[in-house]
C-alpha cells in the first residue's frame, strides 16, 4: 500500500516518545540542533520519525560527554560519525578504566591479588620535584601541580587520578615506597595544547596492586608485585605509578587510614 504522507508528531508526542520534556526538545530546536519537519501556520512544530532518531542520538551522545557545539556538526555523513565513534570509543575506554579503580578501591581493604590492567593513553601537565620524605608524602606536590594546571585552565581528567613516577627507582632490588626520591607529579587533563609542560603518556599494560594505606605496612604489597614480575617472567617497561584512587594524598589526620594507594608496574 502506498502511503501519500508522511507520519508527524507534535512538540509533546516527539519529546514523550524520546522520554525528555517538552521545554528540552524546544531548546534542542532553538539551538538548531534538530530541524523540525515542519513548522504549521500556527508557527507549532511538528516532527517525524527522522526526528526521533536524531533526538535519541543526540541524547545519547551528550550523555557521553559531547558538547553543544559539537553535536551542532552532527550531519550524518560517514566522516562525521565515524569521528563521533572514535571518541565515543575513547570514552568507553576510560570509563571502563574509572570502573576498574571502583573495583580495585573496593577490594582495597584486603589485598591478596595482583590485578593486570591496562592504562589508556593520557594527557598530563607535569612538574618535577623532590619528595620530601617518601611515596605517601607527596600531598603538597600534588596539590600544587594541581593548582598550576588549574590556574593555566586546564580542564583535570574527571576519569583518572593524579600519579607519580619516581625516577630513577632501581624498583627491582628497592622498595620506592619507603625511600626518598625525584619523581614527576602528573594531573592528566583534557587538552591538546602544545604547552610544553603537558605530556603524552602512551598507554600500557601493567601490573597492579590497591591497598590502603597503613604507614610501615606497605612494603608487603610492593613485594606482591615483584613476585608476580617473577612468577610470569615479566620485565617491567619503566618505573612504577603510585596513584591514590580515593582521598588523594590529603594526608590530614581524619584521612591518612582512609587513601587507596595503587601501586602499578608498566610491563
Amino acid at each position: 500500500m502506498k502511503k501519500n504522507s508522511i507520519n508527524t508528531y507534535s512538540i509533546r508526542e516527539a519529546a514523550r516518545a524520546c522520554g525528555i520534556g517538552r521545554t528540552t526538545l524546544q531548546r534542542m530546536t532553538d539551538d538548531n540542533l534538530i530541524k523540525p519537519a515542519k513548522i504549521g501556520e500556527n508557527k507549532y512544530h511538528y516532527y517525524n520519525s527522522r526526528n526521533i532518531y536524531d533526538i535519541n542520538l543526540i541524547q545519547l551522545l551528550h550523555e557521553c560527554g559531547f558538547s553543544k557545539k559539537e553535536l551542532k556538526s552532527l550531519d550524518m555523513s560517514p566522516k562525521t560519525m565515524g569521528a563521533f565513534a572514535d571518541r565515543l570509543q575513547d570514552k568507553i575506554n576510560m570509563l571502563a578504566f574509572s570502573m576498574e579503580n571502583l573495583r580495585a578501591v573496593s577490594l582495597s581493604g584486603n589485598p591478596t591479588t595482583v590485578y593486570t590492567i591496562n592504562i589508556p593513553e593520557l594527557r598530563c601537565y607535569t612538574i618535577k620535584t623532590d619528595l620530601d620524605y617518601g611515596i605517601i608524602e607527596m600531598s603538597n606536590h600534588v596539590d600544587d601541580a594541581l593548582h598550576e594546571a588549574i590556574k593555566k585552565g586546564y580542564e583535570t581528567n574527571r576519569y583518572y587520578p593524579p600519579f607519580l613516577i619516581p625516577e630513577p627507582v632501581n624498583f627491582l632490588y628497592d622498595d620506592p615506597t619507603g625511600k626518598k626520591y625525584k619523581c614527576k607529579v602528573y594531573i592528566p587533563v583534557v587538552t591538546k595544547t602544545s604547552d610544553p609542560s603537558v605530556e603524552t603518556v602512551p598507554a600500557t599494560k601493567a601490573i597492579s596492586v590497591t591497598f590502603l594505606y597503613k604507614s610501615g605496612e606497605n612494603r608487603k604489597y610492593y613485594k606482591m608485585l615483584l613476585d608476580e614480575l617473577h612468577d610470569q617472567g615479566l620485565k617491567p617497561a619503566s618505573n612504577p605509578r603510585f596513584e591514590a584512587l580515593f582521598n588523594p594524598f590529603n594526608l590530614d589526620e581524619d584521612s591518612i587510614n582512609k587513601i587507596a594507594l595503587r601501586v602499578s608496574i608498566p610491563v
